[in-house]
């Protein structure tokens, strides 16, 4: 605790900020509730503002972009089996080629792949349950004993200190 408070540093107007009475708390608590609704408002305007800027810019970049586009398919320019391209010394244009994309139902394909003898398509994976584990386990020192007392390795329990909050 003592870490945190020395990691405050006041500003000019609030040189020691003390709190001595009940009333006194209420008005910081008060206070710190509007200082967090006034940020969160800003936040929320320059974020619209954000979007904005995006959405126009977006949409001026498509412009542009369908631009080059057709003007790229005017010109002589190289030919692979996945692209082709132009390039001009200002940058590079290319109409790449795309690979499918597979929209898949997973359970039907598991499914299907264990009766027709696929299971080398199909992972199997091994993971620790450690909330049930957490439940039935109890904390001697720093390890955790099962209910036969005997200690499972592989755990060690660190203390921690009490954090401050304000709600």
């Amino acid at each position: 605790m003592s870490e945190i408070v020395e990691n405050i540093t006041p500003t000019n107007e609030e040189e020691e900020l003390v709190v001595r009475s009940d009333i006194e708390a209420g008005w910081q608590l008060k206070r710190r509730k509007e200082l967090i609704a006034d940020r969160d408002n800003l936040i929320a305007f320059y974020q619209a503002r954000i979007d904005a800027v995006k959405k126009d810019s977006e949409v001026k970049l498509s412009i542009i972009d369908r631009a080059l586009f057709l003007f790229f398919q005017t010109v002589e320019h190289h030919k692979t089996a996945t692209q082709e391209s132009y390039t001009h010394p200002e940058g590079k244009l290319v109409w790449k080629k795309q690979a499918p994309e597979f929209k898949r139902d997973d359970k039907a394909v598991m499914t299907w792949l264990k009766s027709n003898d696929g299971g080398k398509y199909i992972k199997t994976t091994e993971s620790l349950d450690w909330a049930s584990l957490k439940k039935d386990v109890t904390v001697m020192g720093n390890t955790i004993v099962n209910s036969d007392g005997e200690i499972i390795p592989g755990v060690e329990v660190v203390e921690r200190e009490a954090k401050f909050t304000v709600e």
